[in-house]
């Protein structure tokens, strides 16, 4: 199944489950109690410039999701997407050294570069 245990509309399963488990399972990917992102992982065919101004792009779904989540584990957004045959990007909200693109106050990376941010970017 794809998705995040309790990510987006799988959030029901939220019952019983305790504030820390919650932050935990909430992205597409698991991280420690203490990573500030929930982060969401988006495959996609291909991209297109225009979807850059088109307000029903698939973009635009990605980041009201990734919000929600993170809204909801009281964490920061991180939205990583990987287009066939391209390296991955990252969006986040930060405006920090390095960023490609700013997309409607997201701040567009390579993942690559983002991984060789210091702990403290990632970490409480």
């Amino acid at each position: 199944m794809s998705g995040a245990y309790l990510g987006a509309g799988n959030f029901i399963r939220a019952a019983g489950l305790t504030e820390e488990q919650q932050s935990v399972f909430i992205g597409d990917i698991i991280t420690p109690v203490n990573f500030k992102f929930v982060i969401e992982h988006k495959a996609y065919n291909e991209a297109d410039f225009w979807d850059l101004f088109n307000a029903s792009a698939p973009i635009n779904e990605w980041i009201k999701q990734v919000s929600t989540d993170a809204e909801r584990a009281h964490k920061k957004p991180m939205l990583i997407v990987k287009y066939n045959n391209k390296k991955r990007i990252v969006y986040i909200k930060e405006k920090v050294e390095n960023y490609i693109f700013e997309y409607k106050g997201w701040y567009c990376f390579w993942l690559e570069d983002v991984l060789a941010f210091n702990d403290e970017f990632f970490f409480v």
